[in-house]
């Protein structure tokens, strides 16, 4: 076989296992399965004698030193700080997709799952506080119940596939961001420590810039990740949740490139 062949047919099989990869990591279905399983042996080992080196391994540090400065996280807030705004970068990305061309583009439609994540937040309040009024020790757990699982409400929708409708999934996933961002703020108003007003005062800078980036016709994406990094950087150091960050980084990415058709068939033709 000539030299050329044994090069074509190693490509083929690198192409090969590129989709395989592609198709398997691509599949929603597929990991809302992996996430499910994964969350039920979860529950199974922290029920189990394996539960402290369990928690203890999500404890382990990881960093890097930069001259005598050492920045340095757990494997724990590496998933909560950095993935999950990763994770709400793409969600709110999404909705932002929706409320510009898609199922939201009506207020009335982008607005009721708002309303609705309000109640998702207020009404389980309510019954906590309800069910722990006359327990002093518990009274102040209320912000407990407010939060919505994002990720396995997609999981499971994910999991339905095309059962569901594009209507409803877009307002279950618009409802569970926006209950998602109330349950943080609720955390760092009432729970929390104080916000560090510098830090916040940088994160306005920050996203100042990206919404003149957007006004200003920047439709390349790697310059809104390179400030989203800094916007991510000055929202950790506030004190407040990181996932904040994904929100606001994907909510002045421009969805469209503000196009004047009728100039655009003008200038084509002369």
């Amino acid at each position: 076989m000539p030299e050329t062949d044994l090069y074509v047919e190693r490509a083929r099989k690198n192409e090969a296992r590129f989709l395989k990869v592609r198709n398997f990591t691509s599949s929603t279905t597929r990991a809302a399965v992996i996430m499910l399983i994964a969350a039920i042996v979860a529950i199974a080992v922290a029920n189990s004698p394996l539960s402290e080196p369990f928690v203890s391994f999500w404890e382990t540090e990881v960093g890097f030193f930069v001259g005598q400065t050492e920045h340095g996280f757990s494997l724990l807030e590496i998933i909560d700080d950095v993935f999950m705004a990763i994770f709400f970068l793409l969600v709110g990305l999404e909705i932002k997709y929706e409320m510009t061309v898609g199922e939201l583009t009506n207020i009335r439609t982008a607005i009721l799952p708002i309303v609705a994540a309000f109640g998702g937040v207020l009404v389980p309040s309510l019954i906590y506080l309800a069910l722990n009024a006359g327990n002093p020790a518990t009274i102040n757990g209320w912000g407990v119940p407010t939060a919505t699982d994002i990720a396995f409400a997609l999981g499971i929708m994910s999991l339905l596939g095309n059962r569901v409708p594009n209507g409803v999934r877009v307002f279950l996933t618009t409802l569970a961001v926006a209950d998602d961002i109330i349950a943080i703020l609720i955390i760092a108003i009432f729970y929390g420590q104080s916000p560090q007003l510098v830090w916040l005062a940088a994160t306005a800078v920050v996203v100042l810039v990206l919404v003149l980036m957007n006004r200003g016709g920047v439709f390349s994406l790697a310059p809104y990740l390179l400030v989203g990094v800094v916007l991510w950087y000055c929202v950790y150091r506030s004190g407040i949740h990181c996932t904040i960050a994904g929100v606001l980084l994907a909510f002045t990415i421009p969805t469209g490139s503000r196009v004047n058709l009728k100039q655009f068939v003008t200038w084509s033709r002369e």
